[in-house]
């Protein structure tokens, strides 16, 4: 891939990846057995399968640097 803008133009630093989705389901156990009241188990189901690259609307693609700030950048050489 080549990018347009490879460096964060916030602190200059090189690109660190793409910025990604993907679905992660938070399991719920239910206080009591039987109860309608439900917490968080400490668990999350992360679907790997469900990754994809964020891009926005004019094809651009959302990149990332090792701080985290994300920038878009129009992107040549890569299969979407």
């Amino acid at each position: 891939m080549k990018f347009e803008i490879p460096a964060c133009p916030k602190c200059g630093q090189i690109v660190h990846g793409t910025h990604e989705t993907m679905t992660a389901v938070s399991l719920l156990v239910p206080t009591n057995p039987g109860d309608s009241i439900f917490i968080h188990d400490g668990i999350t189901q992360v679907e790997w399968h469900s990754q994809k690259t964020i891009y926005n609307a004019e094809g651009e693609i959302e990149l990332v640097c090792p701080d985290g700030h994300v920038w878009t950048s129009k992107v040549y050489g890569i299969v979407r």
